[in-house]
């Protein structure tokens, strides 16, 4: 009952009509992708998809939702996407360590410590880019 709720109130915003306004953000996003690629693929034999992918998937997160033009496939070094990284990594982390599924223990260890500092770095990056749009 629960799923079938939540379905119903997602559907609408994957729909065909709807995505196809976003597409040519899509496929921008998706030819800077590529063109790094091209550039890659005459230096090195193999490339490591993950992060590419990744920062593609970011970058029309962010153009599509927030009309926002990060430039994070290019610049990619830059604060918030360390934040990005660090949290999926972190994340994945406490899954593995189970005294960890307890806020009050995690919250205490070291890593409890850098979750905190890369959420509040990436709260305070989408609040920027939130403030930007009014």
């Amino acid at each position: 009952q629960k799923w079938y709720r939540h379905r119903r109130l997602l559907t609408p915003g994957f729909h065909y009509d709807i995505l196809k306004s976003y597409l040519q953000e899509i496929a921008d996003s998706t030819r800077i992708m590529l063109n790094k690629w091209e550039l890659l693929s005459t230096n090195v034999k193999s490339v490591e998809l993950y992060h590419h992918l990744s920062l593609m998937t970011l970058d029309s997160i962010l153009k599509c939702a927030f009309s926002y033009h990060s430039n994070c496939q290019i610049e990619s070094h830059n604060s918030y996407i360390q934040a990005v990284y660090e949290l999926g990594f972190l994340a994945s982390h406490r899954f593995k360590v189970f005294h960890h599924h307890y806020d009050l223990i995690y919250y205490f260890t070291r890593d409890g410590y850098r979750f905190r500092k890369a959420c509040d770095l990436a709260h305070e990056h989408t609040d920027r880019v939130i403030r930007q749009r009014k």
